[in-house]
């Protein structure tokens, strides 16, 4: 086997870069191991990336059934949300106006309303209306909706409370008078005897 002088000195110096190159390369030159250790760790390190690979995948699939799951449950409480929502609409007998601005949906929309039914209302710029339930909107809508509707509740229970208070009082009045007229006009003839 011939060896290579890597370091040559001045008489043996490359006088062209070709020259300069070939000796660069041969500085630069390790023999590849044949044996059956290079062999072995080469089989070790394709073991270890096809473990790693795998255990890459087996996180993929656990975060995508947890990720499942969530939204699973995301749409079951959308859905229950919406639905207990309605209700209160339906017995405060209320609708909600919505600024455009607060849900994120198409510019175009110029006016949003929840109806007593739970259904969102949309009327577009050139006066187009679009109706569907809550439910049926993206996590991010119902969300937007419930961030403006939400406090709006106390505010409809207090005046639903108030008109309440105000009927009740009234017919609590009227039933006082009926009885005072009713003790006004005597004992109850029961010969009929009274009225003739």
């Amino acid at each position: 086997m011939t060896e290579i002088n890597t370091n040559p000195t001045d008489s043996q110096k490359p006088t062209t870069q070709k020259e300069s190159i070939a000796v660069e390369e041969i500085a630069n030159f390790h023999p590849v191991q044949l044996s059956g250790e290079g062999k072995e760790a080469h089989a070790e390190k394709e073991t270890e990336k096809e473990r790693k690979l795998h255990e890459l995948l087996q996180s993929l699939i656990e975060e995508s059934m947890l990720l499942s799951d969530h939204m699973a449950t995301e749409r079951r409480l959308i859905t229950d949300v919406s639905s207990s929502l309605t209700q209160v609409l339906k017995r405060l007998n209320v609708s909600v106006v919505i600024p455009p601005a607060r849900l994120p949906l198409d510019k175009r929309v110029k006016q949003i309303t929840l109806d007593r039914n739970g259904n969102l209302k949309l009327v577009h710029d050139n006066r187009e209306c679009q109706t569907a339930h809550l439910g049926n909107y993206s996590p991010e809508t119902v969300a937007a909706v419930l961030w403006v509707v939400m406090p709006e509740l106390p505010k409809a229970i207090a005046k639903a409370r108030k008109k309440l208070n105000t009927r009740t009082s009234f017919l609590e009045g009227v039933k006082e008078e009926l009885q005072t007229t009713l003790e006004g006009l005597g004992p109850d003839d029961q010969n009929g005897t009274n009225g003739r």
